[in-house]
């Protein structure tokens, strides 16, 4: 698709750190769920 952009080892460079964000802000919001339903002690 945007082959003309970047060449594949570029693609595949990218889409490893667009994945490594998605597992990142995953995890954040995850953790902000828990933090918000946990119990005040």
């Amino acid at each position: 698709m945007f082959t003309y952009w970047i060449n594949e080892s570029q693609y595949e460079h990218v889409s490893r750190q667009v994945t490594e964000i998605g597992r990142l802000l995953g995890g954040w919001i995850k953790q902000e769920a828990i933090k918000r339903n946990a119990p005040e002690s």
